[in-house]
């Protein structure tokens, strides 16, 4: 999945094309709720909810920034996408889900 989606842009790089269609280890139950999870929140374009994590993509990385920012330590930003996890998410599955995302970002 990063190879192709690693293709792209960062700034197109959407969760629809890390979440959709699959469940990877450590994201399951993935789904798209973007008018729950941006509500409110400046600069939201995108927002998705998974067992354990929700996930939001911004407009540019300093509005990612500045949302990630005003967030507790449970909390990973890559570029333009922010992780909000909860506790029943371990560092194991974490530490995959942030490298999917990482990789999704290799490409300007």
């Amino acid at each position: 999945m990063a190879v192709l989606i690693g293709c792209a842009p960062q700034q197109f790089v959407t969760l629809d094309d890390v979440l959709g269609g699959a469940e990877y280890r450590g994201i399951t139950n993935p789904r798209e709720n973007t008018d729950e999870v941006c509500d409110g929140i400046d600069d939201c374009i995108e927002g998705w909810e998974s067992d354990g994590a929700t996930y939001l993509r911004f407009t540019s990385i300093d509005a990612a920034s500045t949302f990630a920012d005003s967030l507790d330590d449970d909390v990973f930003q890559s570029n333009f996408i922010v992780i909000e996890w909860d506790d029943s998410v371990g560092a194991t599955q974490r530490k995959w889900v942030e490298d999917v995302f990482l990789g999704a970002h290799q490409s300007d």
